[in-house]
């Protein structure tokens, strides 16, 4: 007869076998982890600006940064949202946070890591992040679209990585920097004529 917690460890481990069911279960936990805290005002400056940010573009038709270099990709999806008030921005980072994490755990799974979930509930709960996925910012927004785009380069799809890794910058200018890991990735999993073809796509999409 098997105890509780062997069946608990046959469970994990039957998700973890399966990528949807993996991803889907760590999002779940990390969603209902922050929903506590996403009508507890905007609370960072930063994200007040992307409110106001919003709204300027959902009533004008111009696009209003929220702050320098500028942030479009989160500043543009907001303002069909700000009317939500801070459950529907706050809301919407809590959401790409769980992506991003969900991504990370099947990113764990491809590297072949032996503690996918716990890989990714570190960062979770990583206290900066955990904060900034209750706000209306701008880093989950990005780390989601980053590890589509490192999750996209893994499984050998270059167009799909360069097109997310735009995202990423449009999200937050510094994500550009992980462009150079991802391509020492491509060189790293084969040289070859494929490899540079890979590389080019990635690069021009």
């Amino acid at each position: 007869m098997r105890t509780i917690p062997t069946k608990i460890v046959d469970s994990l481990r039957y998700i973890c076998e399966r990528e949807p069911l993996l991803f889907f279960f760590v999002f779940g936990i990390v969603l209902l982890t922050r929903l506590p805290f996403l009508d507890a005002g905007f609370g960072d400056p930063d994200a007040w600006r992307v409110f106001i940010a919003a709204r300027h573009i959902s009533e004008t038709g111009e696009f209003m940064t929220s702050r320098l270099p500028s942030y479009p990709v989160q500043e543009f999806v907001c303002s069909y949202l700000w009317r939500l008030g801070p459950i529907g921005l706050n809301g919407a980072s809590a959401i790409m946070s769980a992506i991003a994490v969900g991504l990370l755990a099947l990113i764990a799974k491809s590297l072949k890591y032996s503690a996918v979930i716990a890989t990714a509930l570190a960062l979770a709960f990583t206290p900066v992040f955990y904060i900034d996925s209750v706000q209306a910012l701008d880093t989950p927004w990005a780390l989601a679209f980053i590890c589509g785009a490192l999750l996209s380069a893994i499984k050998g799809r270059p167009l799909l990585a360069g097109m997310l890794l735009g995202l990423a910058i449009g999200s937050r200018i510094t994500s550009g920097a992980v462009a150079i890991p991802i391509l020492i990735l491509m060189f790293e999993s084969g040289i070859g004529p494929r490899t540079v073809k890979a590389a080019v796509v990635f690069g021009s999409s």
